[in-house]
């Protein structure tokens, strides 16, 4: 009986696999500290969100009044995008020095788990793990979840964890300032301008972002990126994205003077902020819900921009 229980041990531990993903996947430790690190991690690439969209409204802005953008938009809409784009590559290495020390304390634990698993060391690490995976079928048993458990045992791996966990996360936020308001009828009211193209002119603001992609695409597949001739063609693909822009928004503003001129329950005051809130906006009243909404009712208005 026992060779045959012999027999049958050995025969267990040659068929046996797991895989290290999965070890990780089924480790109570490992799941809690992702958890735990989950809403500090959403919080901050909320924010950096937040901060691109309000820079690319900003750009849109700026390149939708053209000569008329006030004095300073177009260096804050560069400095904005600079800092939006340091901020992210300092959140990425951060998440990136994370992934380092998770992938370092999992291995140890792994390796020590495995050397204690009977069977663990010796077994296969299978490859065919769903739809994903092309590998040869797993055979015999599987092992990840006994050596997730053992990793779960390591004595000093929760410290580990938590200490990674508790790393402060780079500061996000940019030092707002504000920008003068371009007049129509005056400058103590504003309607933010983005916020009105959003509103009635989305499908073609879709188009001119659309083009610029393609355009940019080409010039990747036939320059080699970070040459000159890559640079001149790719600002000057810009230079044309930014000229659409400008039409659009000399379009916009024709309706909306005509809008103004007619009079009917109109702003008394009204004036155009490129900035947006969350990088400042501008000084006065910002009516931007109430003028939107006063425009949407004009259908005069709507039909200038078919």
């Amino acid at each position: 009986m026992l060779a045959q229980l012999l027999c049958m041990s050995t025969a267990l531990a040659g068929s046996a696999h797991h895989h290290p993903d999965d070890v990780a996947g089924s480790s109570v430790l490992f799941a809690g500290a992702a958890k735990a690190m989950g809403p500090a991690f959403a919080e901050v690439q909320s924010e950096i969100a937040r901060l691109g969209r309000a820079a690319d409204s900003l750009s849109r802005g700026t390149a939708m009044l053209g000569p008329r953008a006030p004095a300073g938009a177009d260096a804050w809409s560069q400095d904005v995008r600079k800092q939006v784009s340091g901020q992210f590559v300092r959140l990425q290495r951060h998440v990136d020095l994370i992934q380092q020390d998770y992938g370092q304390v999992f291995g140890a634990a792994y390796e020590a788990a495995l050397a204690s698993v009977p069977g663990a060391a010796s077994s296969t690490i299978c490859k065919d793990r769903g739809l994903m995976h092309r590998g040869p079928p797993c055979q015999g048993i599987n092992l990840s979840p006994a050596i997730a458990k053992e990793v779960d045992r390591d004595a000093s791996l929760a410290h580990e964890l938590d200490e990674i966990s508790d790393l402060p996360w780079p500061a996000i936020g940019i030092e707002a300032q504000s920008l003068p308001v371009v007049p129509l009828t005056g400058a103590s009211h504003w309607l933010q301008l983005d916020a009105l193209a959003q509103r009635v002119a989305a499908q073609a603001l879709e188009t001119i972002d659309d083009d610029l992609t393609r355009t940019l695409d080409r010039i990747e597949d036939d320059l080699a990126p970070g040459t000159a001739p890559y640079v001149e063609a790719a600002q000057a693909a810009r230079e044309v994205h930014d000229a659409a822009l400008t039409e659009l928004g000399t379009h916009l503003l024709q309706a909306v003077d005509a809008a103004l001129d007619r009079g009917r329950g109109a702003p008394e005051v009204l004036g155009l902020c490129v900035n947006p809130t969350a990088l400042g906006g501008c000084p006065g009243e910002d009516i931007t819900a109430a003028t939107l909404d006063w425009l949407q009712q004009d259908k005069r208005f709507l039909k200038a921009l078919r």
